[in-house]
């Protein structure tokens, strides 16, 4: 139970009316509130118990003492001139000195995992030499915070972020749902407008990293769609008939990286290629390609930096630009030509020659047969698609005879 706080040396006897409104008189043990100095009633005598006690302050020649007198009240002495400290505690009473009273018990979790316990509020009173010193750290635990308001705090703190984060997240999705609404060109301008007035926290850096992502989520599939589209125009092992490139004189027409340069220096530009490089731009004969496969590359390689594998009759392979390449299939792409294999087989028996294409080729209705001398060697050959000799009398014969007519013996 309580205990009331009075301070020391208030303690008296009365005998008034009580309660007012009645006439009868009752003998009363009153006391000041230990705080407020409030007068605090702490006991009613029965009629028949007014003459036990004498009226009057209860001095130190009391036959009963103030400490024992506020016992039998349920009350608790307290000097207001010395160092009263009250906290919170969850040991047992079994811990408390007699310099310490207990003012109220109650069940409390401080956080919501934590496990239900039973605190106290006590107050540990001064004067009482080395107890009123040594209490709390008698206690398990003793703290001035009140466990509920500790509580209270952490719910409304808990309250306020919770609210905080929704606002946030209503912010964000309200962003994204506008970022996604802008195309790559309106994305880049507003990028751009939140880069320039980060500084005076206008945007923060988090939405700046959030229109940078979706730009860069945009520009990858833009990227990838035209990737693909570039991809279905040039088909994997078609093979392709490059015309010959004449060989052409040095000009100022056909001079390279000097765009928008003026004339005195793309003159000096001109005698210095001419010095280091010749007069003449060099051509390259016709020759065959064929198109192997497409190498690897990041997924953000610009799409005019991305490359795909061709391979020469001679067994050289080298990376062509993939969007000029396009454009060479959709213009050069040949049939009826052997596959890549098939041809190294046949350039590695008939000649030294760079490509296919210069060996004499004699068609027997859908049968191709390749005619020309061997790397080392004098006997013309005759070889079919799979650089096998021809051994068939009719087709040799035929295949020697327009080989010789087109050399013209």
């Amino acid at each position: 139970m309580a205990l009331t706080l009075v301070r020391r040396g208030s303690l008296r006897f009365v005998k008034r009316p009580y309660p007012e409104t009645t006439s009868s008189e009752r003998l009363l043990v009153i006391g000041d509130h230990w705080e407020t100095g409030a007068e605090t009633v702490l006991r009613v005598f029965d009629e028949d118990e007014s003459d036990y006690y004498e009226l009057g302050p209860v001095s130190a020649s009391s036959p009963y003492p103030e400490w024992q007198i506020a016992e039998q009240c349920d009350a608790a002495l307290v000097d207001p001139s010395e160092t009263n400290l009250v906290g919170f505690t969850t040991s047992p009473d079994a811990y408390d000195y007699s310099c310490t009273v207990e003012l109220e018990r109650f069940e409390c979790a401080m956080f919501p995992r934590e496990q239900v316990r039973t605190y106290r509020k006590v107050m540990i009173r001064g004067g009482y030499s080395g107890f009123s010193t040594s209490q709390t750290i008698r206690y398990m635990g003793f703290s001035s915070e009140d466990p509920r308001t500790v509580r209270a705090e952490f719910d409304a703190r808990m309250a306020r972020e919770a609210a905080e984060r929704k606002a946030a997240a209503d912010k964000l999705a309200a962003d994204e749902a506008y970022l996604a609404s802008l195309n790559v060109e309106q994305l880049r301008s507003e990028l751009g407008k939140r880069r320039s007035r980060e500084d005076d926290n206008s945007f923060t850096y988090e939405d700046v990293k959030r229109c940078t992502a979706q730009l860069e989520i945009r520009e990858q599939k833009e990227r990838d769609s035209e990737w693909a589209t570039l991809l279905s125009r040039i088909p994997i092992g078609a093979t392709l008939l490059i015309p010959e490139v004449p060989t052409v004189l040095r000009t100022l027409e056909n001079l390279r990286d000097c765009e928008g340069e003026s004339e005195d220096i793309k003159r000096a530009h001109l005698d210095w290629t001419i010095r280091q490089f010749g007069r003449s731009i060099p051509g390259t004969p016709a020759h065959l390609v064929s198109v192997i496969g497409v190498p690897w590359c990041d997924k953000t390689t610009p799409i005019v930096h991305r490359t795909v594998t061709v391979q020469f009759d001679t067994g050289r392979s080298s990376e062509w630009s993939a969007q000029k390449l396009a454009v060479l299939c959709e213009k050069h792409t040949v049939i009826g030509w052997p596959e890549i294999k098939a041809r190294q087989k046949l350039m590695d028996r008939l000649s030294s020659q760079d490509s296919l294409c210069h060996v004499f080729r004699y068609q027997d209705g859908e049968q191709s047969y390749w005619v020309g001398y061997p790397r080392f060697g004098s006997e013309v050959l005759v070889l079919d698609s799979e650089a096998k000799l021809v051994r068939r009398k009719k087709v040799l014969e035929a295949a020697l005879a327009a080989y010789y007519k087109h050399r013209g013996y």
